[in-house]
């Protein structure tokens, strides 16, 4: 049958019929040169199986993307493809360490470090509130003013909390054994 000219042709209806698909995905097999493309909507049927047949057969094996995913690939390319893949590795580290050098990307455990230090933070200005608030307020009378007096020093105690540096160290720099306050609260600091 080899070399034997067969014309039938199928409309597209019919096409979607047999190969199971939308007319879209038709298009795109045959934009991505896996099935010939239609003349005057008339889809050449034993090529466009053949084709398709070819491209299952690939897609099985590994030697094909998916449609959506880069179309057809002839067979023997797999040395390259992993060389292609190897390079792409290699430029997407190459851009993740530049990112990193300018400042535009910081390592997930820095930034983990900087949150548990704003959180301690706050978590000991909170509670500092409560030693201030207590001798205020047993002082007060009626709860109006001792409402009046918490609410003032936990502002006293957000303010103090919004203006608190954060200080990014290059990388490689070490906190040491320093990096508390007077009042041993940790300072938040950053590697990046």
């Amino acid at each position: 049958m080899a070399g034997r000219a067969v014309t039938k042709k199928f409309c597209t209806r019919d096409m979607e019929y047999a190969f199971d698909c939308t007319k879209t995905h038709l298009h795109v097999l045959a934009d991505k040169e896996i099935i010939p493309k239609p003349d005057k909507g008339r889809w050449p049927v034993l090529d466009s199986m053949r084709g398709y047949i070819r491209y299952q057969r690939a897609l099985r094996q590994g030697d094909a993307d998916d449609v959506d995913g880069g179309g057809f690939r002839e067979h023997g390319d797999k040395e390259s493809d992993h060389r292609r893949r190897l390079t792409k590795a290699r430029a997407d580290l190459a851009e993740v360490e530049a990112r990193q050098a300018v400042g535009e990307l910081v390592p997930v455990q820095h930034v983990s470090d900087v949150w548990c230090d704003i959180v301690a933070n706050f978590r000991a200005r909170a509670l500092a509130v409560a030693h201030k608030a207590a001798p205020l307020v047993a002082m007060e009378k009626d709860i109006d003013s001792c409402h009046a007096t918490i609410e003032a020093l936990i502002h006293e105690a957000l303010a103090e909390l919004s203006n608190m540096p954060i200080v990014i160290l290059p990388e490689g720099d070490e906190q040491g054994g320093e990096g508390r306050d007077a009042d041993g609260v940790p300072t938040a600091q950053a590697d990046g």
